[in-house]
């Protein structure tokens, strides 16, 4: 078993804001993987998923390989701020997200593909990510599992959204206005 930190520069010609490519060939049957972004990484993955900062994005896992298939086991780690959706006040928020996926080459996970019967046995989410030319890419695979972990609301435990309605409905008392009483006016009025 080695050791392997993935962190080479990523690709200049991807749009991708996170790309780690590990060339198959030179893996060991088993593969201890760690995983750190830089700065410049996080500052666009926070731009992309509108964050306000995105302090710290780590994985950690094992890498098996078994045939012609790797099979990936690990942790992803975050730390970011988010705002609140009722008060707009940032929320420190830490995101620990399993990872457990597999990686085939193109032509299994074609045959795969065409097999609608074992197709229908699985969630999207269960399919082979494909080995493309020999290599792997943990980027985007992290990058999704970070978007699909953050919560997209939110919210402080002590913010409170508080409506007012301005309009008075009496000189002792301000009218309560539900939906459906304005519809009733608004029906009335036509």
């Amino acid at each position: 078993m080695s050791q392997r930190n993935a962190n080479p520069a990523p690709r200049p010609e991807d749009d991708a804001p996170l790309s780690r490519e590990l060339r198959i060939d030179d893996l060991e049957d088993v593969e201890e993987i760690a995983f750190e972004a830089s700065p410049k990484e996080r500052a666009a993955i926070a731009d992309l998923l509108d964050l306000v900062a995105l302090a710290a994005l780590h994985f950690s896992g094992r890498l098996e390989r078994q045939g012609e298939r790797l099979f990936l086991r690990g942790m992803l780690t975050a730390s970011l701020v988010q705002n609140c959706v009722v008060s707009l006040d940032p929320i420190d928020n830490k995101i620990e997200a399993p990872i457990e996926t597999s990686f085939w080459p193109v032509p299994l996970v074609a045959a795969f593909a065409r097999d609608l019967n074992e197709a229908a046995k699985h969630d999207s989410a269960d399919w082979p990510e494909p080995i493309l030319d020999g290599k792997i890419d943990l980027g985007p695979l992290l990058y999704e599992t970070l978007a699909t972990a953050i919560d997209p609301y939110p919210r402080r435990q002590d913010a409170r959204l508080e409506w007012q309605d301005n309009e008075p409905g009496g000189p002792d008392q301000p009218e309560k206005k539900s939906p459906f009483a304005v519809l009733e006016r608004l029906k009335k009025d036509a």
